[in-house]
């Protein structure tokens, strides 16, 4: 590890890596990727567009140790319905979490590494 100001980051890059999918999400498909996560250079890329899962408030996938924030964090999304916006969240834990009013749900972020 070293430090970068106030932030402990983690040296060693990741590549692009697929996300497995929980609790019934699937990936969007065509035009869009795979959901996936990378590290480099310290700070964590990660990629979602999903769609189904049981529920809006549950978790989608998990990221790695190595690859999580030191607290949760949240940002603004999209989702299915016209007019309507989610809201994501990666937790410390590396739970990743889509909040939407509609069908699908999507993200692209990114965050330094200090778990």
């Amino acid at each position: 590890m070293s430090h970068k100001g106030d932030h402990e980051t983690i040296d060693f890059d990741i590549p692009w890596t697929a996300l497995g999918l929980l609790d019934g999400w699937v990936q969007y498909g065509p035009p869009y990727g795979t959901p996936r996560y990378k590290r480099v250079n310290g700070i964590v890329y990660v990629e979602v567009m999903v769609l189904g899962g049981t529920s809006s408030n549950v978790v989608v996938a998990e990221l790695p140790i190595g690859c999580r924030p030191k607290y949760n964090t949240l940002w603004c999304g999209n989702s299915g319905e016209p007019n309507t916006h989610g809201w994501n969240e990666i937790r410390s834990n590396g739970e990743i979490l889509v909040w939407k009013d509609g069908a699908w749900g999507a993200m692209t972020v990114s965050f330094p590494a200090e778990q």
